[in-house]
């Protein structure tokens, strides 16, 4: 059957000219138009009644506009074609946005990279389990995504406190399920970059969070893993793991040297089981780690560097894809070379 000329509505005038029909806009606080397919016909969109999923100022705009499109296509209020495409097209998609059934755990996870990486995967549909020292922050943050997404567990734990980290491990196992997903996030630095002034203790310190919880960790989810013949092991790293540099800092940089290590290895050992191990590096972020450099940088400087939605994107993105890719290394720094 000839429908006509596959013309789209004209988005200002909401006019379609193969048809002469006109396209009403959604109203306030009503969901968006349902997918338009021009591969089927010039019929234009039409009006629903279901509540839009609404964004906050903590969801990312992208992140917004795929819920949306989601839902449409589980309400079946997508066009055949798309919805077809979507349940069909197994790399396509489909991987990116569903995590339902799957148990995350998020380390460091109070604030910047963590924080924002934690609100993604339960957008998703993933039930996770936040890991950080400050129980007020996880409480704010547990709260936040119970009423935006899921299931979501706040468990308070000082990471470089081995003994605490492997009970704090098994109350997520326990309460959420077996986890396939891990993001070793946690990460500090101390004001002192140099050989001359870091003392023993403060290169300990930053050792213990940033790599030996990491290592722990990933000890203790990997037979989960094996049993499950699947997962994702997410190191969030840093530039520094490409370029060490004085600005990071003698510690940090080894630490994060360290970690690019651990993944490589997690690969070998993992990688014949479904386990997948990714190292994620940021480059500079505007992340409250930033207030313990020497010279902390100006507002100015921090709006152009990485936000933390870019990197928790990324690391959404790498593990939705079928287990049969791994992005072993990937790196995200920020488009203006004069950020640092």
């Amino acid at each position: 059957m000839d429908f006509g000329p596959k013309v789209p509505p004209n988005p200002a005038t909401g006019f379609n000219a193969a048809n002469g029909r006109r396209v009403v806009s959604p109203g306030r606080g009503e969901a968006p138009l349902s997918v338009w397919d021009p591969g089927i016909n010039n019929a234009p969109p039409t009006r629903h009644r279901q509540p839009a999923i609404r964004r906050s100022k903590n969801v990312s705009y992208g992140s917004w506009c795929q819920a949306n499109l989601y839902g449409n296509i589980l309400n079946r209020r997508a066009s055949p074609r798309i919805a077809a495409a979507w349940q069909q097209n197994e790399s396509g998609l489909h991987y990116v946005l569903n995590l339902q059934g799957k148990t995350a755990v998020v380390t460091g996870a109070s604030s910047g990279f963590g924080a924002a990486t934690a609100r993604a995967l339960a957008t998703r549909g993933a039930r996770v389990a936040l890991m950080a020292r400050t129980e007020s922050a996880l409480d704010q943050l547990a709260g936040e995504i119970e009423c935006a997404s899921g299931c979501v567990r706040a468990i308070p734990v000082d990471v470089a406190n081995t003994d605490a980290l492997g009970a704090a491990y098994e109350e997520a196992a326990d309460r959420l399920g077996p986890i396939e997903i891990l993001v070793n996030n946690a990460g500090t630095n101390v004001a002192p970059r140099r050989y001359a002034d870091t003392s023993l203790d403060q290169w300990r310190t930053v050792l213990a969070v940033n790599l030996d919880a990491a290592f722990l960790l990933t000890k203790l989810v990997m037979p989960g893993m094996r049993e499950l013949g699947r997962g994702s092991i997410v190191n969030v790293a840093s530039r520094a793991a490409n370029y060490p540099s004085l600005l990071a800092g003698v510690s940090y940089s080894s630490s994060k040297l360290g970690m690019a290590a651990l993944n490589r290895i997690a690969n070998e050992e993992g990688n014949p089981f479904g386990i997948r191990a990714i190292l994620v590096n940021p480059g500079v972020g505007a992340t409250p780690i930033l207030d313990r450099r020497p010279e902390p940088p100006p507002q100015e400087m921090r709006n152009r560097m990485l936000q933390a939605e870019d990197v928790a994107d990324t690391i959404v993105f790498a593990v939705s894809l079928p287990y049969r890719a791994c992005l072993e290394n990937i790196d995200v720094y920020p488009t203006d070379p004069d950020v640092r």
